[in-house]
């Protein structure tokens, strides 16, 4: 997620969390483009000059935590990357770019009163820089694009490679929830991410493409939030994190309403 770029010496390095303001078949365009081509808001000067590997779309029908009922969809175009971290032609700075999100499709899930759909995303990065945090306070920002409740859209990376990085391990647990508050329901969560390697002098980046989206809250995101936001956060307190949806009422609500009545006939009757 950036928040501010800043150059340190030779060793420049930087995140991004972006969001486009206009809808395109392509959530991603094809390199050469700038971050800001795809948002004029975006601070940053870096240029993708070219994709490591093919560019690959990814979607998931999501359901509510222990629920059948189709709630919406995902969908999520995805590339690993090498550019030019200052706008130019180079290709001495590499990482991933995702962009993408959640769709609500059940118009019967209708949202509570004060919750909003929104990215937590936890960061895991080992080799020549090593970080375990959640990337947010807490949560991820709030970046909006037509046709989605809820966009994920980052552009993490590194540089200059081979010099200041040659082997590095970066991944993000990205947790769909809702949020009103301090309090924060997960509805479900995969992973993603890029990698730095070396090998006999030639570094290159390889992708970690978007998988392994499950219903649950992973236990090293869980973990890390307790530590930061929990009880006795370092960052904040106050905060809670649980499975679930944020329609009015959930799915296994209505579930136990509808069996209320039935229940009161059968002790009447017997």
């Amino acid at each position: 997620m950036l928040r501010r770029l800043t150059a340190t010496s030779l060793a420049v390095w930087a995140m991004w969390a972006v969001a486009g303001s206009v809808y395109a078949a392509d959530l991603i365009p094809a390199p050469p483009f700038k971050l800001k081509d795809i948002d004029a808001s975006v601070a940053a000067e870096l240029k993708i000059n070219t994709f490591t590997a093919a560019k690959t779309t990814h979607t998931w029908d999501i359901t509510c935590p222990g629920e059948t009922k189709k709630l919406g969809m995902m969908k999520f175009e995805y590339a690993p990357y090498t550019g030019d971290f200052d706008g130019g032609n180079l290709n001495n700075f590499g990482g991933a770019i995702i962009r993408g999100g959640f769709t609500k499709t059940d118009e019967a899930c209708e949202t509570a009163p004060g919750w909003s759909y929104r990215w937590l995303q936890h960061l895991v990065i080992s080799g020549d820089q090593t970080r375990d945090t959640i990337d947010g306070d807490p949560l991820y920002p709030d970046y909006t694009l037509a046709g989605f409740d809820a966009l994920l859209f980052d552009a993490p990376g590194r540089g200059p490679l081979g010099t200041s990085f040659t082997n590095l391990t970066w991944r993000a647990e990205s947790a769909l929830v809702c949020v009103k508050d301090k309090a924060i329901k997960v509805i479900g969560a995969f992973t993603w991410g890029f990698n730095i390697v070396t090998n006999e002098g030639n570094t290159t980046v390889t992708g970690f493409s978007p998988q392994g989206w499950s219903n649950t809250i992973p236990a090293g995101l869980s973990t890390r939030f307790t530590a930061e936001y929990g009880p006795s956060g370092t960052v904040d307190t106050g905060w809670t994190l649980e499975s679930g949806c944020c329609c009015i009422p959930e799915p296994s609500t209505l579930l136990l309403l509808a069996a209320c009545p039935l229940l009161a006939l059968r002790r009447r009757a017997a």
